[in-house]
């Protein structure tokens, strides 16, 4: 009714208005598609999260096995040295002859 008493003017207006709402429905689908994707990729990176933590739990596992066997690396070539300063040792007191050895003695003790 406003339209009508507004003339030619009100007749402007409307024509906007409907050019406004035809526009708008592509664009409010438009927007609702974007909001479809920005909450696919939303998940996408919350999946890709639990992932990431999951390969940083597993690196940290694998992390303290090898420190772990390198102490056990580190321990047996410290008793390595040892065994082989002490029989350089023995060697060089003459307990490699076998007198200090109960399994060398005779059956007489000597």
């Amino acid at each position: 009714m406003e339209v009508a008493r507004a003339g030619d003017i009100g007749k402007g207006f409307t024509v906007a208005a409907v050019e406004m709402r035809r526009l708008a429905q592509p664009t409010a689908s438009a927007l609702a598609d974007v909001k479809v994707l920005i909450e696919q990729s939303a998940n996408e990176v919350r999946a890709d999260s639990r992932l990431a933590a999951d390969a940083a739990e597993r690196l940290n596992g694998i992390l303290e096995g090898v420190r772990a066997s390198s102490m056990l690396m580190d321990g047996i070539s410290s008793d390595s040295q040892e065994q082989s300063t002490g029989n350089q040792r023995s060697q060089r007191h003459g307990a490699s002859d076998g007198r200090d050895d109960p399994a060398q003695r005779g059956t007489d003790g000597r």
